[in-house]
């Protein structure tokens, strides 16, 4: 029972990793070659696996510390000028509809409504 259950951990795992969905059944874990394990009706579908990595922009996460260490402060206008420069990296880096650039736009409108600069607030949300 101990080999089976390794056997089907394997088959699990080699089934997450190359993306095959295979029928849900009790399958024989012999070693006779008369008798196969898996049939083609075993086979219930192929999806694609897919593998990202996040890459990080150093240079903007640095604007982005910086212009948080100014907003913590009050600095309203260091603050603004260092998340513009991070918004320019991280449009050049990852474009608009990246999750960063997106929070890199929240700040700013984090720091124009706390500038009392509302329409400009509104725009950057």
């Amino acid at each position: 029972a101990v080999s089976s259950r390794r056997k089907l951990c394997m088959l699990r795992g080699l089934c997450k990793k190359v993306g095959i969905q295979l029928a849900c059944r009790n399958y024989r874990f012999s070693s006779s070659a008369a008798a196969p394990s898996f049939k083609v009706e075993d086979v219930l579908d192929l999806v694609p696996v897919v593998k990202t990595i996040e890459l990080e922009s150093k240079d903007a996460a640095e604007c982005l510390k910086q212009a948080k260490m100014f907003l913590s402060i009050n600095h309203l206008h260091h603050a603004y000028a260092k998340l513009s420069d991070a918004q320019n990296i991280l449009h050049q880096t990852y474009g608009p509809m990246h999750s960063q650039t997106g929070h890199c736009y929240a700040l700013l409108a984090l720091v124009c409504y706390r500038a009392q600069d509302i329409p400009q607030a509104v725009e950057m949300q």
